[in-house]
C-alpha cells in the first residue's frame, strides 16, 4: 500500500513538473512576443538602436527565431551604414576645420556602431600625420590657411593639416598677427619648412644687413668702372612642390568637381564634393540642385536593384534639399509599392510553408509600409486563420479562438471567422467538461476538479459543471482527511 501511495505521488509529482515547464514555456513565448512587439514599434518609427535591443531581447528567450534573426541581421547592416554615413560627413567637416561640427558626427557614428574603431580614433586624438613637428608663422595681410597650405605644401587642398593641428573651429577665420603652427605631414620634413619659411622672408647678403625701409636709404650712384653688387638669387620652392595656380577659395573647386562627377554619372562621388560646398555654404542654391538631383539619382539606382529602403533614404534626402521634387515623390511612391510586394510575397511564402508566425510579422511589417493595401489585409487574415486551425487540431482551443478573432479584426467580412471563434468556445468547454466526467470516474479528484475549473472560467453555468466541481472538492477534502487520519 505504501509502494502504492508513493508510486501515485510519483506520478503527481511527474505531472506537476511537467504543467510547470509547460507554463514557463508559454510564459517565455509571450514575453518573446512582448520583445518583437516593442521592437517592431520602434522600427517603424526608425529608432534602430532601440529596436535592436529588443530584437536581440527575443533572441536571448528563442535564438532560433528566424523573423527575429532576420530582422537583427537586417537592422545590424543598416546601423553600420549610418555610422559610416556620419564617418564620413566628420571627415568632410574635419577637412574643413570644423572640428566641434566633427566630433559630433563622430560621436553618431559610435552611437549607430560603438565599435566603429575610426570614428573612436577620431575623437581619441588628432594630430597632424607628422611626428608632431612644426614651425611657427605669423599671418600677414591677405593670407589664410589654404595659401599657407600652397606656401609650404605646394597644395591648397592640404589646409585640413594646419587647420586640425591648430584645433580651428572654423578655418576660414584667421587675423592678420595670429599665431598659426605649421606641422610636418608626409613628405614635407620640418627642414624643408624651415627652408620654405626662409625662402619667404626678405633675402640678405652675410656681410650686409637687411635693407631699411625706402624712404631711409639714400640712393647712391655707383663708382665709375665699379661692378654693381651681387643680388641675391631669386627664391624657389623646392622641385618636389611647385605651387599650383588655384583660386584661393577650395570650394570653387569642389564645386566644379562636385557638378564634373555628376555629369559623369558618378553621383556618389558628387555627393561627397557637393556636401563639402553645402556644408561652408547653405545657401548655396546650385549647390543644393545639384545635391538634389544626385541624390534623386541614387535613390533610382538602388530602387532599380530592388533596395527600397536605400532608395527611400536617398529620395528623402532629395526632396530635404529640394522641397519641390515632384520626381522624388514620384520615386518614392514607387518606393513604397515595391516594398510592399515583396513583403506580401514574402509572407505568402511564409504561408504556404505553413510558418504562420514569420508570415504574420512579414505582413505586419508590409502594412506598416503600405497600411491601405487591402491584399496585406487578406494574406494575414489567412495566415491567421490557418494558424488557428492548426491550434484547434492540436486541442488548444482558447489559442485558436484567440486567432480567428484575429482573423476576423484584419478581415470583418470573414464570416468562417465568426463561426469558428464560438465553435472553439464550445469545444474547449465540451472537452474539459468531458475530461472531468472521465477523471472523476476514476476517483482521480484532483484531475477532475482542474478540468472542471477550466470551463468555469469561461461559462459558470455551462451544463452541471458547478454543481459537478462542488462535489469533486467535498470528496476530495474528505479523502484527505481520510488520509491524514490513518498517518
Amino acid at each position: 500500500m505504501k509502494h502504492k501511495c508513493l508510486s501515485l505521488g510519483g506520478i503527481l509529482m511527474l505531472l506537476f513538473l511537467l504543467g510547470c515547464q509547460a507554463a514557463v514555456s508559454r510564459d517565455a513565448d509571450q514575453q518573446a512576443n512582448t520583445y518583437i512587439e516593442k521592437a517592431q514599434a520602434f522600427e517603424s518609427q526608425n529608432h534602430w538602436v532601440e529596436a535592436l535591443e529588443q530584437y536581440k531581447l527575443a533572441q536571448t528567450i528563442d535564438p532560433h527565431l528566424a523573423p527575429v534573426n532576420d530582422a537583427i541581421v537586417r537592422i545590424e547592416a543598416r546601423l553600420t551604414r549610418l555610422a559610416d554615413a556620419h564617418y564620413r560627413a566628420g571627415l568632410q567637416f574635419r577637412d574643413k576645420g570644423k572640428w566641434d561640427l566633427a566630433k559630433k558626427e563622430f560621436m553618431k557614428a559610435l552611437y549607430y556602431r560603438p565599435e566603429h574603431t575610426d570614428a573612436a580614433a577620431m575623437l581619441q586624438g588628432r594630430s597632424a600625420t607628422g611626428d608632431g613637428a612644426y614651425i611657427m608663422h605669423t599671418i600677414a595681410p591677405g593670407e589664410s590657411i589654404s595659401k599657407l597650405a600652397i606656401k609650404y605644401y605646394g597644395d591648397y587642398r592640404k589646409y585640413p593639416h594646419i587647420a586640425n593641428f591648430n584645433n580651428m573651429a572654423d578655418a576660414t577665420q584667421v587675423r592678420v598677427g595670429q599665431k598659426i603652427m605649421i606641422p610636418v605631414i608626409e613628405g614635407v620634413s620640418l627642414e624643408d619648412l624651415r627652408r620654405i619659411s626662409q625662402h619667404v622672408k626678405v633675402p640678405r647678403l652675410e656681410d650686409r644687413p637687411a635693407p631699411r625701409e625706402r624712404s631711409q636709404v639714400p640712393v647712391a650712384k655707383p663708382a665709375e668702372h665699379e661692378p654693381p653688387a651681387p643680388t641675391a638669387p631669386p627664391a624657389t620652392p623646392p622641385s618636389t612642390m611647385p605651387p599650383p595656380a588655384t583660386p584661393d577659395d577650395p570650394m570653387v573647386e569642389y564645386r566644379k568637381a562636385g557638378i564634373a562627377l555628376f555629369n559623369a554619372n558618378k553621383f556618389k562621388g558628387a555627393i561627397t564634393e557637393l556636401e563639402k560646398v553645402h556644408d561652408a555654404d547653405p545657401q548655396d542654391t546650385t549647390t543644393t540642385s545639384y545635391l538634389s538631383r544626385a541624390y534623386t539619382e541614387v535613390g533610382r539606382q538602388h530602387l532599380s536593384a530592388g533596395r527600397f529602403k536605400d532608395a527611400k533614404g536617398a529620395l528623402t534626402t532629395a526632396l530635404d534639399y529640394d522641397a519641390t521634387c515632384q520626381q522624388c515623390r514620384e520615386l518614392l511612391e514607387q518606393c513604397r509599392r515595391g516594398e510592399s510586394e515583396g513583403l506580401i510575397a514574402a509572407g505568402q511564402t511564409h504561408l504556404q510553408q505553413k510558418k504562420f508566425d514569420n508570415a504574420i510579422t512579414t505582413l505586419k511589417q508590409a502594412a506598416a509600409v503600405d497600411p491601405e493595401n487591402g491584399k496585406i489585409r487578406q494574406v494575414m487574415s489567412q495566415a491567421y486563420y490557418q494558424k488557428a486551425l492548426t491550434l484547434y487540431d492540436r486541442k488548444d482551443y482558447l489559442a485558436a479562438k484567440n486567432n480567428f478573432e484575429n482573423a476576423l479584426a484584419v478581415n470583418p467580412d470573414c464570416q468562417a471567422c465568426q463561426e469558428n471563434i464560438q465553435k472553439s468556445v464550445e469545444t474547449y468547454k465540451a472537452y474539459h467538461y468531458n475530461q472531468g466526467i472521465v477523471y472523476f470516474g476514476k476517483q482521480e479528484l484532483k484531475q477532475a476538479i482542474a478540468e472542471w475549473q477550466k470551463v468555469v472560467a469561461v461559462d459558470p453555468g455551462y451544463k452541471d459543471v458547478s454543481q459537478n466541481l462542488k462535489k469533486a472538492r467535498q470528496l476530495d477534502e474528505r479523502l484527505e482527511m481520510i488520509k491524514r487520519g490513518s498517518d
